[in-house]
């Protein structure tokens, strides 16, 4: 494509060159460039790509996009100058790829918590309906069955997603649905995606490390529904959970159609749970098109908003009732997400991905009714992260449980026991006896594992689905399912029969 064409409706601060020229292909690594490429230099949270022009520019690189003019070479290939490179690299990457999400279906999933999940229930309703579905996020990406290059990232930068859902329609898939990282949205990387419809899941504390307060996180989620409509070909409709309080300040704010969702009468689609147990919830839906019963089969209380959200969404793109109650019936539980495992024990094991204040809270409350014994709960916090929600943490393990054992997450460059300092002093005196401390996550779920007794409920909370564990020098294999198992099995084999 002509670098040109490429550049058309970019705002251009100034250029420098022959702006003709033909480009191969986009990206913002200087180790990816091959002649022929156009170089977008963004700053990261770690390196600046203006540092890597040069490089850049000896392996070929045709064109170079920059903020910084003052960083290019006095001589080199053409220039432009842009006010922001992320988000060129964005309307770049989007025309190169000539804009696939025009070509789909784009569902964006954005939210402190349940990103994954809703994604997951749409995209069983999506095929029950016989659609051809992609899911991109947290766990990876696929079309249909056909798993999809994704890194171990929620959103990944601009041109990898622009090349994915280039990808998926080259391939005929329909309808793609997308979790949105507040990261994305503040960085860009999911400008130029033209979204049919966003949903808003909730809004708790989570990295304000990097958006520095809860009101600053709630305006870069907002940008998704004010800022992304106006910039699309298509028609937006927004999904919003009236039970959450930003939801409601979202409603507030939006100028397009929407669908709203939750347990108050108020929430066009509804509903109530009718039973629980640790595999499945059985809820009544109600919406416009009528009523039914759907049993999810997937145990957590804080499923059910999720799979209120899909209906809701579902029913906004006039799939059937009777549809919607078969894609959600035949979902598949996701690893690490409520995960229950048995493997003979008298007691329940559940591992899962809660790793904020408000998915604590609500992994606890979800085990609550329905546990006989005692709450036992093995979490910590990552290192590098947003440090003010470890004592809150604290607090709300330390009082919904009646033991907490508090361990080493992705320590990642902090030292653990520090770590371990901040989320004690959330912790109120009255419920320091209830903390046991053990910095090893190992040893920290074998502890658990040992003193369970039969009835007691077990939960071993943030990090679900990964299979590493990262330090400051290493990274290494650590899957809190693998281990408990194997932990479960040693106490079973040691136990007299």
């Amino acid at each position: 494509m002509r670098l040109t064409k490429l550049l058309h409706n970019t705002e251009i601060v100034k250029s420098r060159g022959d702006l003709s020229r033909e480009i191969k292909g986009i990206s913002h690594d200087s180790r990816e460039i091959k002649p022929g490429y156009l170089f977008v230099a963004i700053r990261g949270e770690q390196f600046d790509g203006h540092d890597f022009i040069n490089e850049a520019v000896e392996k070929g690189a045709s064109a170079l996009v920059v903020e910084d003019e003052a960083k290019l070479p006095l001589l080199g290939p053409p220039s432009i100058v842009v006010r922001s490179s992320r988000k060129a690299l964005a309307e770049l990457s989007a025309r190169f790829y000539n804009h696939p999400s025009r070509r789909l279906k784009l569902i964006g999933v954005t939210g402190t918590n349940g990103k994954g999940l809703t994604c997951h229930f749409l995209f069983h309703i999506f095929r029950a309906f016989g659609y051809k579905v992609a899911y991109l996020g947290s766990l990876g990406a696929w079309l249909d069955q056909e798993p999809l290059t994704w890194p171990n990232k929620t959103t990944p930068e601009a041109p990898l997603v622009q090349e994915t859902l280039a990808k998926i329609a080259e391939k005929n898939g329909d309808v793609v649905v997308m979790e949105v990282s507040s990261h994305a949205i503040a960085q860009h990387r999911s400008w130029s995606c033209e979204f049919d419809m966003c949903v808003f899941t909730n809004l708790s504390q989570d990295h304000l490390d990097y958006h520095k307060d809860i009101e600053s996180y709630f305006q870069t989620k907002l940008k998704l529904f004010l800022d992304y409509p106006p910039c699309s070909s298509k028609s937006f409709t927004s999904i919003l959970n009236v039970d959450d309080p930003y939801g409601k300040r979202i409603l507030k704010e939006i100028r397009t159609p929407f669908i709203t969702y939750g347990t108050s009468n108020e929430a066009f689609v509804r509903g109530y749970i009718v039973r629980q147990d640790f595999t499945s919830l059985l809820f009544h839906l109600i919406t416009p098109a009528g009523e039914t019963d759907v049993r999810l089969p997937l145990g957590g209380l804080f499923n059910f908003p999720n799979a209120l959200a899909a209906a809701a969404t579902a029913f906004a793109q006039q799939i059937p009732l009777e549809t919607i109650k078969q894609g959600l019936e035949s979902t598949t539980p996701l690893p690490g997400r409520f995960e229950n495992l048995n493997e003979g024990q008298d007691f329940p094991v559940i591992v899962d991905y809660a790793h904020t204040p408000q998915g604590i809270e609500e992994l606890l409350i979800s085990i609550s009714p329905l546990c006989k014994g005692r709450k036992i709960i093995v979490f910590g916090c990552g290192g590098d992260r947003d440090r003010s929600k470890r004592p809150l943490m604290g607090r709300i393990a330390a009082e919904l449980s009646d033991v907490a054992i508090i361990t080493s997450d992705n320590p990642r460059s902090e030292k653990p026991g520090k770590i371990i300092e901040e989320i004690l002093s959330g912790i109120r005196e009255e419920n320091r006896s209830k903390v046991i401390v053990e910095e090893d996550r190992e040893k920290a779920i074998s502890l658990a594992i040992r003193i369970a007794k039969r009835n007691d409920c077990l939960l071993i909370a943030g990090k679900g689905h990964e299979t590493y564990q990262i330090f400051a020098d290493r990274v290494i294999h650590f899957d809190d399912r693998e281990v408990a198992k194997r932990l479960i099995k040693e106490r079973l084999n040691a136990t007299p029969s």
